[in-house]
């Protein structure tokens, strides 16, 4: 017999956008238990969790912003703003997690790193906008990854120890209960 297939554009758009969700679920999935591993803490572990939640916020409303499809490129770019948000807030909560270290000290200290990290990348991915026969597919990935790298800079600059400072209030709160 015959079987019939129905394809084309429109299957192929649904495919990468199931596909697209699913790495990216697994890719948020594996920077929380990489994190609760690493600080044996799961309250740790959602907040680097959550700025890259934050990273993945701005990327959608530059994405709406631009009119950039979900295709593979774009998926690429989100997959690529969800490593360095987790590769941000896990050297500021490893900073912040030191014995006696405060939030404040913290954010300060890794400040002028993460920015450094920060422009260099910037500096290195806008070049790649001027190669005229690359441009549909490197713009969607190049303008995803410059916000998702700025935006992962803000998260782990202003959310990640806005969270963890409430995260210590709470624990001395605890404290002060139990005595």
């Amino acid at each position: 017999g015959y079987r019939v297939f129905y394809g084309g554009p429109g299957t192929a758009a649904e495919e990468s956008r199931t596909q697209g969700l699913w790495a990216l679920g697994w890719a948020l999935f594996l920077v929380f238990v990489a994190q609760a591993l690493m600080h044996r803490s799961l309250a740790r572990a959602m907040r680097v969790a959550f700025t890259a939640f934050f990273a993945l916020a701005g990327v959608g409303a530059v994405m709406l912003i631009f009119g950039i499809p979900l295709a593979s490129s774009a998926w690429m770019g989100a997959l690529i703003s969800v490593g360095v948000a987790a590769a941000y807030a896990a050297a500021l909560a490893a900073y912040i997690a030191a014995p006696g270290a405060m939030v404040v000290q913290a954010a300060r200290h890794q400040f002028r790193p993460q920015l450094a990290v920060t422009l260099m990348a910037l500096s290195g991915m806008l070049p790649l906008l001027a190669v005229d026969r690359a441009a549909p597919v490197l713009f969607p990935l190049v303008i995803i990854s410059a916000t998702g790298v700025l935006f992962s800079f803000a998260a782990s600059m202003l959310v990640l120890p806005a969270l963890c400072s409430l995260g210590a209030r709470k624990e001395q709160n605890r404290a002060r209960r139990r005595l």
